[in-house]
């Protein structure tokens, strides 16, 4: 049996950035972070094959998608040359694989 699913999604989103500019001379260090829910969608598709009276063996493919998360990083040490500060953007996405045996009780 061939699968398709698909709906809300939500999950914890954590994200730091840090990066330092050249050394010795310049030295500037920006850091930032920013936590939170994300919500989105997540699609998945599947197979399903009997295996025996009461299993069945599964295989499914899943995306998820939470949207985008920006992060502002800011000067915390500076030595000389110019800049405040970065927006650092970045997707939250990914896939997960899965492989199970599923039992079903004889009702």
């Amino acid at each position: 049996m061939l699968y398709l699913t698909g709906g809300f999604a939500y999950g914890s989103v954590n994200k730091a950035v840090s990066f330092s500019g050249p050394l010795p001379a310049g030295f500037t260090q920006f850091t930032g972070a920013r936590d939170g829910m994300k919500t989105g969608y997540a699609a998945s598709a599947g197979y399903e094959h009997d295996i025996g009276p009461n299993l069945s063996l599964k295989t499914e493919f899943l995306y998820y998608n939470l949207g985008t998360s920006d992060v502002t990083a800011n000067v915390i040490a500076r030595s000389g040359g110019a800049g405040t500060g970065y927006n650092v953007r970045s997707e939250n996405q990914g896939y997960v694989a899965r492989v199970g045996i599923n039992y079903r009780l004889g009702w």
